[in-house]
């Protein structure tokens, strides 16, 4: 029971391989220009500000000064343009060379999940077994819930999209409102409206935690596969 809940607690640290954070050099000094390029536009626009409140404030800027401020404004428009080119270039090479990219993503994956396989190979495989089992049983006891309500597991997705849309042809959820008002005046239109609005609320919520739900079964999914790798590499490693 212990040795489970410690394995458990592991696989709560386990985080899934992630693309960005394991960029390539290029990308890496790419994405740096453009948070740079997206600071030095900030700069540019907080200097023209302040010439702007010295105008506003102390009178006309000098013939020279004007001529400044035009310059900060055309520089931070032209910095501004750095960001932009960034996934452009990004795009094109990947275009480029999109075997050679996904070889290298897939690479990295396998020694990321691999270095996690290391880790959970020290418990023993009675454990390993039952926690995978486990996991597994977690993962469909969340897909029942969530067909229990919304009948397939993607379709809370479409409902929360719909039930967006429907808060906006109702109003939008400034309506709500107007029960902080003084002096309303209910009428039967205005009550029907709200009941709708409040309905379609609960609908989004539901919706959105479908949504949070899916997500954990996902992660308790990618847990068991984690396990399962373990147990492999245990039983090859016992029998080797």
């Amino acid at each position: 029971m212990g040795e489970a809940i410690k394995l458990l607690e592991v696989l709560d640290r386990l985080a899934r391989y992630r693309p960005s954070a394991h960029q390539a050099p290029f990308e890496r000094r790419v994405n740096r220009c453009a948070n740079g390029a997206l600071v030095a536009g900030g700069v540019l626009v907080a200097l023209l500000g302040g010439l702007l409140i010295v105008h506003l404030t102390l009178g006309p800027l000098p013939a020279a000064f004007r001529w400044v401020a035009l310059g900060l404004g055309l520089l931070a428009q032209l910095v501004s343009l750095v960001p932009l080119c960034v996934p452009i270039l990004l795009a094109g090479r990947l275009l480029v060379g999109w075997r050679r990219i996904a070889l290298t993503d897939l690479t990295r994956e396998f020694r990321h999940d691999r270095a996690a396989v290391d880790r959970l190979a020290g418990f023993s495989p009675a454990t390993l077994a039952y926690v995978q089992r486990w996991l597994e049983i977690k993962v469909r006891r969340l897909d029942r819930r969530v067909t229990l309500f919304f009948g397939s597991p993607t379709a809370g997705i479409s409902l929360c999209l719909l039930a967006a849309s429907a808060i906006q042809a109702l109003g939008g959820v400034g309506v709500l409102s107007i029960l902080a008002s003084a002096g309303i005046e209910w009428t039967r239109s205005g009550a029907m409206q709200l009941a709708a609005l409040v309905a379609v609320c609960l609908l989004l919520g539901l919706s959105l935690g479908a949504m949070g739900q899916r997500w954990l079964a996902a992660r308790y999914a990618f847990q068991a596969e984690l396990v399962g790798l373990a147990l492999q590499r245990r039983a090859a490693r016992d029998g080797g």
